[in-house]
């Protein structure tokens, strides 16, 4: 048997106070109820109200200023979206400022294109209202 170096008695006795710890404990004698006492679980904080902030007005179908450009030409129909408010539309050049193309168009008010279908030949306006183009005028030429 090898001698116990001086470096690892202090390991061994770690680990034998480790050991006989667990053995000071005093066995349950039988019949005899033992209380366990569990840990105190924290309270869970208070339930607030949330009030969710109002929803904001949607914006006005109608346009808030004046137009301040105007450009016309004639176009198809192609698709109605958004429940009316937009329409695609192939349409034909706007003299000196767009050429001919198919594209959606927002509608200023909804009312002037309630007759409008798709497949639809029509004349139209659109008008600049701040930043924005819109149609501001759209009459059937055929069907």
């Amino acid at each position: 048997m090898r001698p116990i170096r001086w470096f690892k008695l202090p390991a061994l006795l770690c680990l034998a106070s480790l050991a006989l710890s667990g053995c000071a404990q005093t066995p349950k004698r039988s019949g005899e109820a033992q209380a366990v006492q569990e840990p105190a679980m924290p309270e869970p904080p208070a339930v607030q109200a949330v009030q969710e902030p109002a929803m904001p007005e949607p914006p006005a179908a109608q346009p808030a200023q004046e137009p301040t450009e105007h450009h016309s030409t004639t176009g198809e129909i192609k698709a109605i979206l958004d429940g009316g408010t937009t329409l695609v539309i192939d349409h034909g050049e706007f003299k000196g400022f767009m050429a001919a193309m198919t594209m959606p168009f927002k509608v200023a008010d909804p009312d002037i294109a309630r007759d409008i279908k798709v497949g639809d030949k029509v004349q139209f306006t659109i008008s600049k209202f701040g930043p924005a183009w819109q149609i501001s005028k759209i009459e059937k030429t055929g069907n």
